[in-house]
């Protein structure tokens, strides 16, 4: 009853959006299954999503049906290695066992969203003649171009962040100012991944221009994530990465005063290392190194050797933080009370800088769909591009199969 309640409402808002949703909705089943998805999604629960979904026939007959009894009976996808992980998990992760399938024959891909789409592929044969021949044409022009191929594969491709689950993220309002500027790399790879397949001549260079790199191209134009980046480099210290994602201090007036404070006490922890480099006769920067993380803060560090020679001096006036092969880490009761203080100012401007984060995150968020298109496009030629790879590397060379029609072969 409920089902079909909701289908009905479902239904009416399909035919308000126009005699293209009135002619889906009216198939047989149609409402009820649509009904389904939007309470098992519970997209209706989320304002984010109203006006971004539209509905679309999609025809199961240009896939293989395979179920699971024949996925292991041919062995097209890795064992699970655990009875909770999943092979979603393992396309994400693959691991030495996965080598015994044909999805680890097949997975040279270089991106996580590579290895998802190669999944799903893989799960869903297409049955489509003048498709596949499409991606045999991609791959074909990869293979005989090992130059492209190498480029993608060894620098653009595997540079690229997971831009489908980061841009998830951005959708619920859940990405950090981290992820924006992973984003924000990535969008700025998009040219070099169209100039790399601009570079393919012959048969195929042109088709392979017109369905990935012209679609790259227009995605980052001015007008897209042009002004993605623009936002970024705006709102964004980009300098300081990636040693921390902050606001930039010039966004705001309070920012700006918490960063001159920051300022400030980082030129005194400098000053106080100056006095322990003196104090123990090492030279500064070049011996004496002044570090910062998270566990310790600001500190200073020796190499083994080197604190062999003022093991005493620092038995006396300074505190071992840790002993390791890289080195010995240590801090003074002076720059120890300064780290503590600059820790401070930190957190300080990230509770400051809080409400801004959002505002930048909520502009972000009117990019996801364009990401989500880019994602799709680099998933796919990071999969035909392992394709290529797999069949110039295999013992015996693949060779280009003759595809037929079904009924036609």
């Amino acid at each position: 009853g409920l089902a079909g309640s909701t289908g009905g409402q479902a239904a009416g808002a399909g035919a308000a959006g126009g005699e293209q949703h009135r002619a889906i909705l009216e198939k047989d089943g149609a409402a009820a299954a649509l009904a389904a998805v939007l309470r098992f999604s519970e997209l209706l629960s989320d304002p984010a999503n109203h006006g971004r979904c539209t509905l679309a026939m999609h025809d199961t007959g240009r896939y293989m049906r395979l179920d699971a009894s024949a996925l292991r009976a041919l062995n097209v996808l890795p064992e699970r290695s655990s009875a909770s992980a999943s092979a979603a998990a393992q396309a994400s992760a693959p691991d030495a066992a996965s080598g015994f399938s044909l999805f680890g024959l097949l997975n040279k891909c270089r991106s996580p969203m590579g290895r998802r789409l190669l999944l799903r592929w893989l799960k869903q044969p297409l049955v489509d003649a003048g498709e596949i021949a499409q991606r045999h044409d991609t791959v074909e022009a990869l293979v005989g171009d090992p130059e492209v191929r190498d480029t993608l594969r060894g620098a653009h491709l595997r540079a690229l962040p997971d831009i489908e689950r980061i841009t998830r993220k951005l959708e619920r309002r859940r990405a950090s100012l981290m992820d924006l500027c992973r984003l924000y790399q990535a969008s700025a790879a998009l040219p070099y991944v169209a100039e790399a397949l601009d570079r393919v001549t012959g048969d195929f260079g042109a088709a392979l221009k017109a369905r990935y790199s012209d679609k790259l191209v227009r995605l980052h134009d001015a007008e897209h994530l042009g002004r993605f980046e623009a936002l970024l480099e705006a709102a964004v210290d980009l300098n300081k990465i990636p040693d921390e994602y902050v606001i930039c201090a010039s966004y705001d007036p309070e920012l700006g005063q918490l960063q001159a404070q920051k300022d400030a006490a980082e030129g005194e922890i400098h000053a106080c290392f100056r006095e322990a480099a003196d104090d123990l006769h090492m030279a500064a920067d070049k011996v004496l190194k002044l570090e910062h993380n998270n566990m310790h803060g600001w500190y200073l560090r020796l190499t083994k050797k080197d604190e062999t020679a003022v093991r005493k001096k620092l038995s006396a006036s300074y505190q071992v933080l840790e002993a390791k092969k890289d080195g010995t880490k240590f801090t003074n009761k002076k720059l120890r009370a300064l780290s503590a203080r600059r820790v401070d100012m930190d957190k300080s401007y990230e509770s400051a800088q809080r409400h801004l984060v959002e505002r930048v995150v909520d502009v972000a968020a009117s990019f996801s769909d364009i990401f989500l298109q880019a994602s799709a496009i680099c998933a796919e030629i990071d999969v035909l591009a392992s394709f290529a790879e797999v069949a110039v590397s295999a013992p015996v060379p693949f060779v280009r199969p003759e595809m037929t029609s079904n009924g036609g072969g």
